[in-house]
């Protein structure tokens, strides 16, 4: 498996060198420290677009800090899919354990000095991009370590990329293990490449031991411990890759082996060194050696090289050989290489309930005899405060000298102690089992304070409302939530309205001061738009959120009017505005006058009229005396009307009022009141009236007179009283005018006379002949004195039919039968009678400056056949 890693990794190399040479990301911005070992900080670079599919060769990173004491700072990098044990960055879990694949850049050094500046971390003894230059440790670095340098964990920063991929979230981790001084991480970059020469690395991809995962780079000058224990005398096989991580074909000659230390060595024939490498390719490097006795041996290889700042490539080769006891000896370790003994403790420091936690143990056979494990094979017991399985179990059978790891998961219930117990039954006969105590602290997360009124609510953000009215309470209901288990979210001090425009709110639902963690808690709140247009509030709590405190936000939104009635009084077309005086002109006194108001509701809710016992009041003021003749409704819809009708009678000649109102919901204009004023005088007043059988048809001004059927060919008589109810005589200018005469012939017979003293009438007869069964029509036009009524004009319209089709007399008063002889006389003179009594319920509509008037729409007369 770690073989196919190299030659996938190899092919991609060589893919590479044949593209870009580098890239670079950066951080986005600055980034505090803080000032406490209980509590790091993580800056991310998200790298993408990596032109070789996922790995490169070789990174630097580059970064800038601001701090006055260098020394109190642990620095670390963590690739893509690896987190810091525990979920917390913090001094305490660094004490305990860094972490698998955590790599450590800096901690603790430059004594006292001040700031990193440009401090460049490369893998090895050089620059990555540049063979000329060189790198030293970052242990030996003075403030404030401007160029380039090698990290603690220069192992591991050297191979991150070939298992993490480049690819991913970097993160870098900053922890002040020592308060009292404070400072700023300002940028930090990431650089992905392959130097511009030949390259060589030597690699162990755990060829030596398939259950020992080094997969590191052996960097020259440096040491190499082979990872399992030999026999003494016995020839063990020690395999290595040779690599060219350059740009073009690394050359290598002269290898030689030299202080050889209790041992012998050679290269293997299956294994030399290659005289030549090309770029992105490898070879295997075996080594035979055979330990001369037990104890440490050790030798050196070296070789000239084509690599321009690594020739010659030198290492040491060191490890440990045993005259192995005769009887299984069993060892337990973890993390690998940290012995944990039988009966003993595994402390594993801060967690977080709630989290699984994966611990790998490794179980080394310390015996030239095979380790048997039975069944079962590791079984967690005795759990405090948490749950524990076993994820990945060990082979049962550990080779002389060889190791296996098996893997446990355990999850914190809640904050506090948790612990567990571990046995493995083996052939050991002294360690049988092999018992261990697991304990660690699990500690209560942050919590995390979310808000939602049906969607998210985000800290510092704008909450939109919907349509809201002026002067309506909205009731808002905000949820708030605490997502983190184990935690509490503790709420403080709930301030609304702060910061409050064109609006009122009060808290009338106040949330728990603590919320569990999933659990969540009410704030409601109502809100009061005081005006139409924009309005806003601001609402905002403490809590004890790490990055969200305090948690504040924006009410917004736009009112719109209430729905209100709105009164408006009319007389036909003229507005009669509330306090306004209506003028009626010159009227004849001692006359009934009859004026009728449209109250009209423009508005956008209902007009009520709640006045009583009456709905609308009349006030007689001086020389007058009025009622209301037909009473409005008491509810007007909006955009609806109704109407009013007043009746007065002038007492006598000179100046006359009287005043109006009603009391309604209309919030500006209650009550709605006017003044009607005007003058009595001696005036005519002309009313004209078709005579009939039975009663005789009210003919209005401005209307029509519907006369009924007539025969084509057959003369009609029609006789109108024109009468003058006024008290002055009413003088009519004649001859009367007939015109537009539509399919009949018009003659007037006898005309009227001229002058008409008060209290009586005159006759006006025509003789209409209408020419096709058909409709016809003609108009009539009286003029006279009368002050508002000048001239008097109607419209006579009727309808005729053929010969055959009727019988008698139409207008001047004979009968009316039907065509088969049936009398309808009787009920001819029933119908004119109601027509007559309604008609005496109608009065005059006075118009505005004028004297009273009749209304302009007459009922129409029934159909005499």
């Amino acid at each position: 498996m770690r073989l196919a890693w190299l030659v996938a990794l190899c092919a991609i190399l060589n893919l590479f060198v044949t593209s870009a040479r580098a890239q670079t990301f950066t951080s986005s911005g600055a980034v505090a420290i803080p000032d406490t070992p209980s509590n790091g900080v993580e800056s991310a670079i998200a790298v993408s677009g990596v032109s070789t599919g996922s790995l490169y060769p070789r990174m630097r990173v580059t970064l800038t800090i601001t701090h006055g004491a260098c020394d109190h700072l642990d620095i670390f990098l963590l690739p893509p899919g690896v987190n810091w044990p525990g979920g917390v960055i913090s001094a305490t879990s660094q004490a305990t354990a860094i972490g698998a694949g955590v790599i450590e850049l800096s901690t603790d050094n430059m004594g006292g000095g001040a700031n990193y500046t440009g401090t460049q971390f490369v893998v090895r003894g050089d620059n990555n991009f540049d063979p000329t230059a060189s790198a030293t440790p970052i242990t030996s670095a003075t403030a404030p370590a401007t160029g380039l340098f090698t990290p603690e964990g220069q192992h591991l920063f050297g191979t991150a990329i070939y298992f993490m991929g480049a690819n991913g979230s970097w993160r870098l981790a900053i922890i002040d293990d020592t308060p009292g001084v404070s400072g700023t991480l300002v940028t930090w970059s990431i650089e992905f490449g392959v130097p511009t020469t030949a390259e060589a690395a030597l690699l162990d991809f755990g060829a030596n031991n398939s259950q020992y995962a080094t997969s590191g780079e052996i960097a020259n000058g440096t040491t190499y411990n082979v990872p399992f224990t030999a026999k003494t005398g016995s020839t063990q096989a020690v395999r290595l890759y040779w690599c060219n991580f350059g740009s073009v074909v690394l050359s290598a000659n002269s290898p030689v082996i030299s202080n050889m230390s209790n041992c012998s060595a050679t290269l293997s024939g299956t294994g030399p060194l290659p005289a030549a490498t090309a770029p992105g390719t490898y070879a295997a490097l075996v080594f035979s050696v055979t330990p001369t006795s037990p104890g440490t041996y050790s030798f050196v290889f070296t070789c000239s090289t084509g690599d321009l700042n690594e020739s010659p490539y030198s290492f040491a080769v060191t490890g440990a050989a045993l005259a192995l006891p005769s009887i299984p000896e069993i060892q337990v370790e973890r993390p690998n290489g940290a012995v944990l003994a039988d009966g003993g403790t595994d402390f594993v420091g801060a967690t977080s309930p709630g989290t699984p936690l994966t611990l790998t143990y490794t179980v080394r056979n310390r015996s030239a005899y095979s380790l048997s494990l039975t069944t079962p094979l590791a079984a967690p017991a005795s759990t405090v405060n948490c749950s524990a399985v076993v994820t990945t179990q060990p082979p049962a059978i550990v080779g002389p000298g060889y190791n296996v790891t098996f893997a446990m998961e355990v999850v914190p219930a809640a904050p506090g102690v948790w612990s567990f117990t571990w046995s493995l039954w083996n052939n050991d006969p002294d360690e049988d089992p092999y018992d261990l105590t697991v304990t660690g602290t699990a500690v209560a997360p942050p919590p995390e304070c979310d808000v939602y009124r049906g969607t998210a609510v985000a800290d510092g953000s704008v909450d939109t409302l919907g349509a809201s009215t002026v002067g309506v309470p909205v009731t808002l209901s905000y949820v708030i939530a605490n997502t983190v288990q184990h935690s509490t979210l503790t709420l403080g001090a709930m301030v609304v309205g702060a910061t409050a425009s064109n609006c009122s709110a009060t808290i009338v639902v106040m949330p728990a001061v603590s919320i569990a963690g999933g659990a969540t808690d009410l704030l409601v709140i109502e809100l009061t738009a005081l005006g139409a247009g924009p309005f806003s509030c601001s609402v905002s709590f403490t809590n004890n959120d790490s990055n969200e405190n305090p948690y504040d936000w924006t009410i917004a939104g736009t009112a719109t009017p209430p729905p209100l009635p709105e009164c408006d009084v009319w007389r036909g077309s003229l507005a009669i505005a509330d306090g306004s005086v209506d003028t009626q002109g010159a009227l004849a006194a001692t006359v009934p006058h009859t004026v009728t108001y449209t109250i009209e509701n423009s508005g956008t809710a209902a007009l009520i009229l709640n006045g009583a016992p009456q709905l609308v009041v009349v006030t007689p003021g001086s020389n007058v005396i009025a009622s209301v003749t037909i009473s409005p409704s008491a509810t007007v819809a909006a955009q609806g009307t109704t109407l009013v009708e007043i009746t007065f009678t002038v007492l006598a000649n000179g100046p006359f009022d009287f005043q109006i109102s009603f009391d309604s919901n209309d919030t500006d204009e209650n009550p709605y009141q006017w003044t009607v004023s005007g003058n009595g005088t001696a005036a005519p007043e002309i009313g004209v009236t078709r005579d009939q059988v039975t009663a005789s048809v009210v003919v209005y001004d401005g209307g029509d007179d519907d006369i009924g059927d007539g025969v084509s060919g057959s003369p009609l008589t029609l006789t109108y009283s024109i009468a003058n109810t006024g008290n002055a005589p009413l003088n009519l200018t004649l001859p009367v005018s007939v015109t537009g005469a539509s399919n009949c012939t018009v003659a007037v017979t006898a005309q009227p006379n001229a002058v008409v003293p008060a209290g009586s009438s005159t006759t006006l007869v025509f003789v209409v002949t209408p020419l096709t069964a058909q409709s016809f029509s003609f108009s009539v036009s009286i003029a006279n004195d009368d002050p508002n009524e000048n001239p008097y004009n109607w419209t006579a319209r009727g309808q005729s039919t053929s010969i055959g089709g009727f019988s008698g007399e139409a207008g001047g008063g004979g009968g009316c039968s039907t065509g088969d002889g049936t009398p309808w006389t009787p009920l001819m003179h029933v119908g004119l009678v109601l027509l007559v009594m309604v008609a005496a319920r109608r009065r005059r509509h006075t118009p505005a400056g004028g004297s009273a008037q009749t209304p302009s729409s007459p009922p129409r007369r029934p159909t005499a056949c």
